[in-house]
């Protein structure tokens, strides 16, 4: 589907080896555009993905690479300029027969002004890829965040008063995170929604990467803080890490 300024195609890639069907939803914009991650951040519209209609279909997955970052009136915003392209894999229920479905995307875009659009897509009759188009869908895997959550402790955090304010401070394991693997940015995130984050800084500790933030309650009321609530995406320069719980 195409408007003035973005056009939007959902294309039919590969089979992968667990009888899944690899699709990928091409987005792309005008120059000064831009849409959003799957957390906008301080502002902007949640994309909302919600199936219709659906033929032996077990589930749906969204893969969303790691965003840029943009800084508008000292608000954070987390999206996408030029292109997007969201890997989506579908589950079918009996795997030698295809899943049939109807989707309702909603994407927010903006420039100076911001606009909520939706799109009904069905996978009847949709296009193949391309071989580029498979490299494209390849190279948005390989930025998806890689889930650190289970591995070794590679960030170790502190909460700490400041005044009336609570702040968090994240410590990088400077052995793991370096060369290709260095933190350019971290994205705080609370799961529930209660808390959010501001004036984050970053800075070196004796050698050691850090990260300093602000945590605030969203009705100004006082934080009991859930550190396994704590998700922090780390941005590199070639895609990331997601870390579920800020622990000590």
């Amino acid at each position: 589907e195409e408007g003035e300024n973005w056009q939007l195609t959902l294309l039919k890639a590969w089979k992968n080896m667990n009888g899944s069907d690899q699709y990928g939803l091409f987005v792309e914009l005008k120059d000064g555009w831009k849409t959003y991650w799957r957390n906008p951040g301080d502002s902007g519209f949640v994309p909302e993905f919600q199936i219709l209609k659906s033929k032996n279909l077990d589930k749906l997955e969204v893969y969303w690479p790691t965003p840029q970052i943009f800084y508008e009136n000292e608000n954070e915003i987390y999206g996408f300029s030029k292109k997007l392209i969201l890997p989506i894999v579908i589950h079918p229920q009996k795997k030698h027969v295809p899943a049939e479905f109807e989707l309702k995307i909603t994407l927010g875009f903006c420039k100076d002004i911001c606009i909520p659009k939706t799109f009904h897509l069905k996978s009847k009759n949709l296009q193949n890829t391309s071989e580029k188009q498979n490299r494209e869908i390849l190279k948005s895997i390989s930025k998806v965040p890689v889930n650190l959550s289970n591995s070794k402790k590679f960030i170790f955090c502190t909460v700490f008063k400041d005044g009336e304010k609570l702040k968090l401070v994240s410590q990088l394991d400077s052995e793991y995170f370096k060369a290709n693997k260095r933190i350019k940015d971290i994205i705080f995130q609370y799961k529930d929604g209660s808390v959010w984050f501001t004036n984050k800084t970053q800075g070196m500790d004796q050698g050691i990467q850090t990260f300093q933030t602000t945590l605030n309650h969203v009705n100004n009321k006082k934080i009991l803080v859930d550190r396994s609530k704590i998700e922090l995406t780390l941005l590199t320069q070639d895609g990331g890490f997601i870390v579920n719980g800020c622990l000590s």
